[in-house]
């Protein structure tokens, strides 16, 4: 089981190559969980469980790349890649409502002309998240 945040960075790495375009380069990479506040299962056992999975939640690990933003399946339990979930290109998305929090950040992730999807990052993760946010924030 991938627990470790190097083993799965690792794992992602090795799952990766093959999804890129040809000439693509990742740039960034994050571990995320969409939908609901992972409050509501951590402290509410099964039953915040279930409402979770029925609120959508599920673990992506998702990568920045210069073209796209590509989001990979990680398994519930283990972590393990599961493959390509879904690629939005970089210049049809938005990143909003970006709230830091001690233990885990949320913002939501707007695919253009698509609705909006809340994503959850352990403070684990967050070194990655700077870089990711900051390398898809447009240059002004």
């Amino acid at each position: 089981m991938a627990v470790r945040k190097d083993t799965i960075k690792k794992q992602f790495a090795e799952a990766i190559p093959p999804l890129l375009e040809p000439g693509e380069q990742p740039v960034a990479a994050v571990f995320m969980q969409s939908g609901v506040s992972p409050w509501v299962y951590v402290w509410s056992g099964l039953p915040g469980i279930m409402v979770a999975y029925a609120a959508g939640l599920a673990q992506y690990y998702v990568v920045l790349t210069d073209h796209r933003v590509l989001f990979l399946w990680a398994s519930m339990i283990s972590a393990h890649p599961k493959g390509l979930a879904w690629a939005d290109p970089r210049s049809k998305l938005s990143v909003s409502q970006f709230r830091p929090g001690k233990v885990f950040t949320t913002f939501r992730y707007t695919p253009y002309g698509k609705r909006s999807i809340r994503m959850n990052v352990h403070r684990m993760w967050r070194d990655e998240l700077q870089i990711f946010v900051r390398e898809l924030s447009p240059v002004g």
